[in-house]
């Protein structure tokens, strides 16, 4: 049975809709990585979205975990704190054990959550919005916008990989495609960049559909210049 080949981005680019900048913006952030992929043979690396699905899963972990509390205390299960007015002093008394409306007869309730349960739910409340700002803090000053990340490796295996990073931005409403492109030598850590602003019309044709050959070679130019650019 004859294997099915896969077609390459560069033999069939993507049709977005040129009126959804979010579509065009993803449209040409998947060609900047190919490009940089395909081209230079370099590989991909996921550290940057292993740190953040770790942030986002501890994050929905706290969120499940009292989900979980809640399930096995639910709120009418909670301690509640009767006061029987024949007998004028307080007792403890479960939910559970209230049968009927005789059992509440001259009697005052108050709902009052046991002081172990109240304090597993806030801990998981505070706890989940901790690691929300952590994550808005890593998206922010970490990713900066960045959606690859491809590792040169060195020839002989001995000197740390280069680091080469693609990252972008476009406006809302706005046709100006922001890419940036640096490298970080393995071996010396110093870093190069080089920038370019692409307008997003002259990378589609009429019908939406992806010039990936205008595209690649903006981004070997870039590539280029950073190569050549002195620390």
């Amino acid at each position: 049975m004859p294997e099915k080949v896969v077609a390459t981005m560069e033999e069939n680019p993507p049709k977005v809709n040129k009126w959804d900048g979010n579509a065009l913006k993803n449209a040409l952030d998947d060609a900047v990585k190919d490009v940089l992929l395909s081209r230079f043979s370099y590989i991909e690396s996921h550290k940057l979205l292993d740190g953040r699905l770790i942030i986002s899963s501890v994050a929905v972990g706290f969120s499940v975990f009292a989900l979980i509390w809640d399930l096995l205390y639910p709120f009418p299960q909670s301690s509640w704190r009767v006061e029987n007015k024949m007998k004028g002093k307080y007792v403890m008394l479960e939910w559970k054990d209230v049968h009927s409306q005789a059992d509440l007869k001259d009697t005052f309730i108050e709902r009052m959550p046991s002081d172990g349960i109240r304090t597993v739910m806030c801990v998981c409340v505070i706890s989940y919005f901790i690691m929300m700002g952590v994550l808005t803090w890593y998206t922010t000053y970490l990713e900066c916008g960045i959606f690859c990340t491809a590792l040169k490796k060195d020839a002989a295996g001995i000197d740390p990989d280069d680091v080469w990073n693609a990252s972008s931005s476009l406006k809302r409403f706005d046709n100006k495609y922001h890419l940036r492109v640096t490298q970080k030598a393995g071996k010396t850590g110093k870093a190069k960049e080089a920038r370019t602003v692409l307008t997003v019309e002259n990378y589609f044709d009429e019908t939406g559909k992806l010039l990936y050959g205008s595209v690649a070679k903006e981004v070997l130019r870039l590539h280029s210049d950073v190569e050549h650019k002195k620390n």
